[in-house]
């Protein structure tokens, strides 16, 4: 696993585009990395372990960022917190991606990232031709 979807289950619809998006680019021979989301957990198998056993085997980690990413303490105070230690040393690059209009800047980790879209805007408010060549 090398890719870590981190996100709030409010916006599913955008944690499924972004991991068609990647399958897209891996069919193309674009992208080579494999994805992780919580939706690989089996009922019954303890979800804390199976996102932070993730976590802790991911190259990237995507943050599909909004007011409910923002409002979940999971992955404020657990998620967040072990992405930020395991890029301090080096072992996982973080892509901040703001899905809905929020305020992002509390959070003292995305203030320090470039952001997608660069400017800091969400993608719920652009065209899919503006979300591209941002």
């Amino acid at each position: 696993m090398d890719v870590f979807i981190s996100y709030s289950h409010k916006d599913r619809d955008w944690k499924e585009r972004i991991a068609t998006f990647m399958r897209c680019m891996q069919i193309q021979n674009r992208f080579d990395y494999a994805t992780w989301d919580d939706g690989e957990i089996n009922p019954g198998e303890d979800w804390r372990d199976h996102i932070m056993n993730a976590i802790d085997k991911c190259k990237i980690a995507v943050l599909l960022v909004s007011p409910d990413f923002l409002a979940s303490e999971f992955i404020l105070k657990q998620e967040v917190p072990r992405l930020e230690d395991l890029r301090d040393q080096g072992q996982v690059h973080i892509v901040p991606v703001i899905i809905r209009p929020c305020t992002w800047e509390i959070v003292d980790l995305l203030v320090k990232l470039q952001l997608h879209p660069a400017d800091g805007s969400a993608l719920s408010g652009k065209s899919d031709m503006e979300s591209r060549n941002n």
